[in-house]
């Protein structure tokens, strides 16, 4: 299944917006999440994108492992890609199907570390 649920969402989100403390992602939505990446990177789905970086590392259209997809490679390969810019939304408003979800911890990250690390230290 997908992270946002069974359905492909409708856009724009019909959901009321929240002050930026309610707008959290839970740990179970980092965890689907992981297993959606896990499942696109396992199936060779997930390509490096097209970009200066890629292109000096000659990795372009290449697949992206599951162990080095970073929060760039997620932004550009699957959020922007289910999320229209038109009808521009949060990825925590996406899997929060418009419900409140107050943050418990705040924990930054680091765009270009590897998501599955970032996930698995949440989880320790």
């Amino acid at each position: 299944p997908a992270p946002w649920g069974p359905k492909r969402p409708k856009f724009p989100l019909k959901y009321e917006k929240y002050p930026i403390e309610d707008c959290a992602v839970t740990l179970k939505q980092v965890r689907d999440l992981a297993g959606f990446l896990r499942r696109l990177c396992g199936a060779g789905i997930l390509k490096h994108p097209d970009n200066e970086y890629n292109r000096k590392r000659r990795c372009v259209g290449k697949p992206i492992a599951w162990s080095q997809i970073t929060m760039y490679e997620i932004t550009s390969e699957v959020i922007k890609r289910v999320i229209p810019e038109e009808h521009s939304c949060s990825w925590a408003e996406l899997v929060s199907h418009g419900h409140r979800q107050k943050r418990r911890f705040f924990c930054s990250h680091n765009w270009s570390g590897c998501f599955r690390d970032f996930a698995m230290t949440l989880e320790e």
